[in-house]
């Protein structure tokens, strides 16, 4: 989604009550994110927004944080939360790679650099690359959304994930 896009909505549509509510969801476990979700997050800071993730939450089967904020800053938060993700596969695969390449025990070293409480084992398998849907279109989406902003990160991200797949192939 477009930086902004629901606020163009709105405009469009005053007479419309919309409602942007980002969903994050992995990929095979759709079903048990929307009964388990992590947070709710609604772009409406009003009562209404309240009632509609409250609503939301009565579903849930565990007791979710619920974040109302602008729509534009949950719509940024849609549009980085892949990215990280994608970062953070990276970062494991090149260090799998650096582990392959020096005759390296690369899950010894994961261990070690996941037991620091910062970093934590999560989301830290090595694999060929992030793939499926929308890792790939979130981070290139991001990456184009910075324009003539400086960045370097995203760029890399993208770079970093055709590295690795020409490598292990």
């Amino acid at each position: 989604m477009p930086q902004g896009y629901t606020k163009r909505l709105k405009a469009h549509y005053p007479n419309v009550p919309i409602i942007f509510s980002p969903e994050f969801l992995r990929e095979g476990s759709a079903l048990e994110n929307n009964l388990n979700p992590h947070r709710i997050i609604v772009e409406n800071t009003e009562s209404l927004g309240l009632n509609i993730a409250e609503l939301f939450a009565s579903f849930a089967l565990n007791e979710p944080e619920i974040l109302l904020m602008d729509s534009d800053e949950a719509e940024a938060v849609k549009l980085f939360s892949n990215p990280y993700l994608a970062t953070r596969i990276c970062f494991f695969n090149e260090l799998d790679t650096f582990a392959l390449a020096h005759n390296l025990d690369s899950q010894s070293i994961l261990d070690g650099v996941t037991r620091d409480p910062r970093i934590g084992s999560h989301y830290c398998n090595p694999s060929f690359g992030y793939g499926g849907y929308c890792l790939p279109k979130d981070t290139k989406q991001l990456e184009s959304h910075f324009g003539d902003l400086p960045q370097e990160i995203f760029s890399s991200v993208i770079k970093s994930n055709i590295s690795r797949k020409q490598y292990i192939t």
